[in-house]
C-alpha cells in the first residue's frame, strides 16, 4: 500500500507541474510558444495512471482484511472514476480533437478500457461490457492492432465469467427450490447456533456458526460486522436462514462452476 500511496503522490505532484505550465502559457509570454496539445495529452496521460493507482487501492484494500472499510473502499473507486471522466473530457475536448485526433482516440480508448476494468471489480459485469466494446470499436478505427488484441481477451474473458454467473443464480435457484439432505443439515446446524430460536442470527451467533464451520482464528468482531453486512440483504441487521443457505449455496456452487470452466478452458 505505501508503494501505491507513494505512486499516487508522484503522479499527483506531476499533473500540478503540467496544470500550473498550461496556465502560465495564457498570460506569461515565455510560454506563448509551447505546444499546448502536448502539454493537455500528458495531463490526461497522468490522470489515467492516477485513476488506475486508485483503483488497485480500493482493490487492496478489498481484499486485505485489515484494511477492508466498505468505505474507504468506495472512496477510492469514486477517486478513481473522477480521474477517469476528467481524462475523457480532455480526449473529447473538439478543438484538442482537431489537432490530435488519433491520439485522443487512443486515449479514448484507453480511458474505456481503464472504466470497464474498474467496473469489472464492482461485478458489473454488462456496463463492464459497454465499455470494453466502445474501447473495442475505437481501436478498429485507429487500427491499433495491440490495443485491438487486449480488449478482445478481455471480452472473452468477460463472457466467461458471464456465464458462469449465470450459471450460478441458475444452480441457486434450483437449490433453493428442492429441499435436499444437504439443506437440512446446513438448517440444523443454523438453529444450533439461533440460541434464541428467533429465526435469525446475530453477530455473536454467527461468529460462533463460523468457528464451527472452520474458521481459524475466530473472526474479529468488526470482521463479524462486516460479514454480517454481506449476508443481510434485506438490511435487518441480523441473518435469516434463506440469506444464510443463499451464501452457503453460492459458495459451493461459484467453486463447482469455476472448476467446470476450467475443465472446459484446459
Amino acid at each position: 500500500m505505501q508503494k501505491l500511496d507513494q505512486a499516487e503522490k508522484d503522479v499527483t505532484a506531476c499533473m500540478k507541474k503540467l496544470q500550473d505550465i498550461l496556465a502560465l502559457s495564457g498570460h506569461n509570454p515565455n510560454f506563448r510558444n509551447m505546444d499546448k496539445d502536448t502539454s493537455k495529452l500528458a495531463l490526461a496521460a497522468c490522470l489515467l495512471s492516477r485513476g488506475s493507482i486508485r483503483h488497485h487501492k480500493s482493490a487492496a484494500r478489498s481484499g486485505d482484511r485489515s484494511l477492508h472499510n466498505e468505505t474507504s473502499v468506495d472512496i477510492w473507486s469514486k477517486k478513481a472514476n473522477e480521474d477517469f471522466d476528467a481524462a475523457m473530457l480532455i480526449f473529447t475536448d473538439k478543438t484538442l480533437m482537431a489537432t490530435e485526433l488519433i491520439q485522443c482516440k487512443k486515449g479514448q480508448g484507453r480511458t474505456f478500457t481503464l472504466m470497464g476494468k474498474l467496473k469489472y471489480t464492482q461485478n458489473l459485469f454488462q456496463d463492464t461490457k459497454v465499455d470494453w466494446t466502445y474501447a473495442l470499436d475505437l481501436y478498429t478505427e485507429i487500427s491499433d492492432d495491440a490495443s485491438i488484441e487486449e480488449v478482445t481477451d478481455l471480452l472473452e474473458e468477460l463472457d466467461r465469467e458471464m456465464a458462469k454467473a449465470a450459471f450460478i443464480r441458475a444452480r441457486i435457484a434450483h437449490m433453493s427450490a428442492h429441499e435436499d439432505k444437504e439443506q437440512t443439515s446446513v438448517k440444523a446446524a443454523f438453529h444450533k447456533f439461533d440460541a434464541d430460536n428467533s429465526g435469525h442470527m446475530d453477530a455473536e451467533e454467527f461468529g460462533l456458526l463460523a468457528v464451527e464451520l472452520g474458521t481459524e482464528p475466530p473472526l474479529r468482531p468488526d470482521e463479524l460486522q462486516e460479514g454480517l453486512k454481506q449476508l443481510d440483504e434485506d438490511g435487518t441487521g441480523d441473518i435469516s436462514f434463506e440469506e444464510f443457505w443463499k451464501w452457503w449455496c453460492s459458495e459451493r456452487v461459484e467453486a463447482a462452476a469455476s472448476a467446470a470452466f476450467e475443465t472446459n478452458l484446459s
